[in-house]
């Protein structure tokens, strides 16, 4: 009997290589990488990468601040050409633009995601005077907005990141006092400072506020899933330890060959170090002490590798796989987890219902209902508002006026219920006459619900008689059936307007002065008492 054996080896192991983007600084249109090639049976070492081409939509150059990668491999860049956060395609085409009231932004992270490549969360911080915020991209506008300033001293902001727990990480330095620190909030209650590490020990040290000496000036942060921050001091790249200080630090004298300042330290994938060296100044042309460090936290010599000079200084890193859109390696603030649900499971009960249900017009009234989820699945609610329409609930088409909201940013699970707190609205802020209201639920992905029963009400005159609309610019009192209508049939009049009726021995003086209301579309809107007794204020 013949017996074969084969023997069969194995190849080469293959190496593990991750793409990091180098943000530079000054009017770019292109974005360079750099690769950390690790290799099983050799230490890791950088190579260079390729290059991707940014194409604004209006075509030009732009400065940026800082780059985060999404999930999906689309890049957020914050700039400082006062274009707010831009978002690019992985391809370089800008897709989006989020408009913050700052245009011009010192870091951009994701703090929420409705898919891998759409946020509609950032935290954004921002100089002069150094402040943070949280910005909703649906909305456009901020959820909060603090300002992280001194009595003696304004802030400058190097990068706010999201952590776990629901809070954030500001670094922050006050350069007329050498001082920096790391603040930690809650997202809850970003006024209130949880944590704070210094730079050095200072007046205003709390109880048990740590020290991580060599982080100041700070330049950037960054945070991994235990709590521990990756910080750059312009001398001093450092892990720190929110609660007990620095843990490791490699400075500029573990390196003596190499000059310049630290400007940015990103985590890769694989918990290795790349850094970027930059001559100090505004450098938009290539300098010796522009590099790339790459570097092993772990090993008893951390230097692996450094780069080639770079063609100009670089302003920040960022791994290209998207593995820390929110500052935090490998954390994506449960994302993907929340979804907005089926909105039409949420049940309206105990309303809606004013009290007094027909306000005066210079009185307030307060809603209530009560909203319950009846279904079997959670469902996430960014907004709650009472819209109305200036008519009776026979013939509303659509309701235009959104006379009370409320940001709710929750989740009602299966059986939970939300009523609103005492809410009082202003009745002068809708025009004298009929109405009818409906509530619109306004889900996570800012989805519209109309749900509910109709409320028809009433907002009554001052002297407490009510107002009915002939048309769109005419109205006359209930009781005065010979009163004036109004000019013509409302052709081509503003929607909503109801102006008032006057005395026939005046028409004529009374026919020029509505003719010039109409010519301006303005209409007034007169009290009860005017429009029978004397003629209205001009």
């Amino acid at each position: 009997m013949l017996i074969l054996v084969i023997h069969l080896s194995a190849g080469p192991a293959l190496a593990e290589t991750e793409d990091v983007y180098v943000l530079y600084a000054g009017g770019i249109d292109r974005l360079d990488t750099v690769t950390v090639h690790s290799p099983v049976d050799a230490p890791a070492h950088l190579r260079g990468g390729n290059s991707t081409t940014l194409s604004l939509n209006e075509g030009g150059l732009a400065a940026y601040s800082d780059i985060t990668v999404m999930p999906d491999g689309s890049i957020l860049l914050a700039s400082l050409s006062g274009h707010g956060v831009m978002h690019f395609d992985t391809d370089g085409h800008e897709i989006d633009r989020f408009h913050p009231a700052a245009n011009t932004v010192a870091s951009a992270v994701a703090a929420g995601f409705l898919a891998p490549g759409d946020p509609d969360l950032l935290l954004l911080s921002h100089d002069d005077p150094g402040r943070i915020r949280l910005f909703d991209t649906l909305d456009a506008g901020d959820r909060w907005m603090v300002v992280l300033g001194r009595d003696d001293a304004q802030g400058q902001m190097a990068r706010s990141i999201v952590l776990p727990g629901d809070r954030v990480a500001s670094a922050v330095s006050w350069p007329p006092l050498g001082l920096s620190a790391l603040e930690i909030a809650s997202v809850d209650d970003p006024n209130t400072v949880e944590r704070i590490v210094w730079s050095h020990a200072h007046p205003d040290d709390g109880p048990g506020d740590p020290v991580a000496a060599g982080i100041h000036p700070v330049r950037d942060l960054m945070a991994d899933r235990d709590g521990r921050m990756l910080v750059t001091g312009a001398d001093q790249i450092s892990i720190v330890d929110p609660d007990s200080g620095l843990l490791w630090a490699f400075s500029l004298g573990d390196a003596p060959t190499l000059g310049g300042e630290f400007q940015s330290a990103r985590w890769t994938d694989t918990g290795l170090i790349v850094a970027a060296l930059r001559q100090p100044g505004l450098w938009t042309q290539p300098h010796v002490n522009h590099r790339v460090l790459l570097i092993d936290p772990d090993a008893d010599d951390p230097l692996l590798d450094y780069s080639h000079s770079l063609p100009a200084a670089p302003v920040a890193l960022e791994s290209a796989r998207g593995v820390a859109a929110t500052g935090t390696l490998h954390y994506d603030a449960d994302a993907f987890a929340d979804d907005e649900g089926d909105l039409s499971l949420l049940t309206i009960s105990d309303g809606p219902s004013l009290e007094p249900g027909q306000p005066g017009f210079d009185e307030s009234t307060s809603l209530s209902f009560t909203i319950t989820n009846e279904g079997d699945e959670s469902v996430s609610l960014r907004r709650v508002e009472f819209r109305t329409a200036s008519t009776d609930c026979d013939d509303v088409e659509a309701f235009l006026t959104t006379w009370w909201s409320q940001d709710l940013h929750l989740t009602l699970a299966p059986g939970d219920q939300w009523h609103p707190e005492g809410e009082v609205l202003r009745a002068d802020q809708l025009s004298v006459g009929a109405h009818c209201g409906r509530l619109n639920l306004v889900g996570r992905n800012a989805t519209n619900h109309l749900t509910g029963p109709l409320l028809l009400f009433e907002i009554l005159s001052p002297d407490g008689q009510g107002q009915v609309i002939v048309d769109e610019l005419g109205s006359h009192d209930e009781g005065s059936p010979d009163g004036d209508p109004g000019l013509g049939d409302g052709d081509g009049a503003s929607s909503g307007c109801a102006c008032s009726s006057t005395p026939a021995s005046t028409a004529p003086l009374f026919v020029l002065f509505w003719v010039a209301v109409a010519i301006g579309r303005r209409c007034w809107k007169i009290p009860t008492a005017f429009r029978t007794t004397q003629s209205p204020p001009l």
